[in-house]
């Protein structure tokens, strides 16, 4: 049995007019609890079925996150080589009461040179947790046979379960493209 609860606020829109645009600003907070518990029964490994039970297993999270879109550059101000800039700027603090507390920022920039061509790129990190199941699932193993490739079976052994030395998973991650989109040229 697995459940999730989360309260969210979320505060979004224009904060002021720049000679590039409107520049946009979203700011919010995020409280989530979780908890798992399980019941597992096997049939396979004994002469008769073996029950597992696992006790219940909580985790808190508060977040606060904010993010900028930032127009250097529009239609307003444009210029040679300049027709549109926009950058923006994130970020997200979360506290997990069994993981600690990880900050993740983003930076992206899309540049328009020409009206039809836009360059972007972005650098951020990100963080995952590995989930209360993934972590806390009851253990089982079971016995069976399994085909090789060369038409032989094999006999196995299945081990099922969460892993309680799970770490958190995390990433470095840069992008960068561009989209052309011809306009009047068909």
């Amino acid at each position: 049995h697995s459940e999730a609860r989360s309260a969210n606020l979320l505060l979004e829109g224009p904060a002021w007019t720049l000679p590039g645009g409107e520049l946009r600003v979203a700011v919010g907070a995020q409280v989530r609890t979780e908890s798992f518990e399980t019941q597992t029964t096997v049939f396979g490994s004994t002469a008769s079925p073996v029950t597992t039970a696992s006790p219940q297993q909580d985790r808190e999270i508060a977040a606060v996150f904010a993010e900028a879109r930032i127009p250097v550059f529009g239609p307003d101000n444009a210029r040679r080589g300049l027709r549109s800039l926009e950058v923006s700027l994130a970020a997200r603090l979360e506290r997990y009461d069994d993981f600690g507390e990880t900050t993740n920022p983003k930076v992206g920039v899309v540049w328009s040179p020409l009206a039809d061509l836009a360059v972007r790129a972005s650098w951020g990190t990100s963080f995952r947790a590995a989930s209360l199941p993934q972590i806390y699932d009851g253990e089982g193993a079971s016995a069976t046979f399994l085909s090789r490739a060369d038409g032989n079976r094999v006999l196995s052994l299945y081990l099922i379960g969460g892993n309680p030395d799970l770490q958190p998973e995390t990433a470095e991650t840069f992008t960068i493209g561009f989209d052309y989109l011809p306009r009047d040229r068909f």
